[in-house]
């Protein structure tokens, strides 16, 4: 089974529970070592979009996981996404 992004990642199991965890794991896998990283270096590691990987952190930073500790302007750049990538 893949997911709807355009990424097409596999996806180990068809139960959202354990499909969403291992998304937050992969993540968090990222951010080993105590190392700070942009959304858009996660999403490239991970191959989502910039913009997927925004919503995983909002979620994982809600429930303590990680802590979201700068932001920029966009400055009229919109976030990568996975069509663009693509292109």
């Amino acid at each position: 089974m893949t997911c709807r992004w355009a990424c097409r990642r596999p996806i180990e199991s068809t139960e959202p529970e354990n499909w969403w965890a291992s998304l937050d794991d992969e993540v968090m896998g990222c951010l080993t070592g105590g190392e700070s990283m942009e959304p858009a270096e996660i999403g490239r590691r991970m191959g989502l979009s910039e913009s997927a990987v925004v919503s995983l952190l909002t979620l994982l930073a809600s429930q303590g996981r990680v802590r979201i500790c700068r932001v920029a302007p966009a400055n009229g750049r919109p976030l990568e996404s996975a069509v663009s990538r693509a292109a």
